[in-house]
């Protein structure tokens, strides 16, 4: 994320005013101006990041670890739905079988010999 030093007026009584806004590019931080009441006249990159390809996005320990407690929910719902699945292929033919033999038996008469 980089930051912007904003100048402009204020919306409301037209006086000078200057704000620091934290924006992925200049069009957020106008807009983030906007939303503040600033009449944008001047902008200026303060400070851009330096961050490589193989650091993580997450920049604090607290985003990180929520990260990652995601991540194992995740992993552990995909695994329960894999072993439902499993039992279910298992125990899906025995239930067949009962129900066709259950409907093979109630459909013959009573007086017909086995």
């Amino acid at each position: 994320m980089n930051r912007y030093q904003v100048s402009g007026l204020d919306r409301e009584n037209g006086q000078p005013r200057d704000l620091v806004v934290n924006a992925i590019n200049e069009d957020n931080a106008r807009n983030e101006a906007a939303d503040a009441g600033i009449v944008v006249e001047n902008m200026s990159l303060i400070q851009c990041p330096a961050q490589s390809n193989n650091q993580h996005p997450t920049k604090n320990k607290t985003e990180l670890s929520s990260y990652r407690k995601s991540a194992n929910r995740i992993g552990e719902m995909a695994i329960a739905v894999f072993i439902g699945l499993l039992l279910f292929s298992c125990v899906s033919p025995i239930i067949i079988t009962f129900i066709i033999s259950t409907l093979i038996y109630l459909g013959r008469n009573p007086g017909t010999p086995t």
